[in-house]
């Protein structure tokens, strides 16, 4: 886990309370703490819908979940 995850959740929650989001996850290069400029932020549905099973499981066994309502 990324050194700055605590700080991330704590961030998280306070961006997230009282609005209509139950979860919110850190996956890939997030999740292990090298995102750069050529990251990309996916939603979930779309990594699921990924048609390599592959990359979709590797993305989807990271996942870091950072916020819980």
């Amino acid at each position: 886990m990324p050194s700055d995850t605590p700080r991330i959740r704590e961030l998280l929650a306070g961006f997230f309370r009282g609005k209509p989001v139950l979860k919110a996850e850190l996956f890939g290069s997030y999740a292990r703490g090298e995102a750069g400029p050529e990251s990309d932020v996916l939603l979930r549905p779309s990594v699921e819908a990924m048609k390599n099973p592959k990359a979709r499981d590797l993305i989807l066994n990271t996942a870091i979940t950072v916020y819980v309502a």
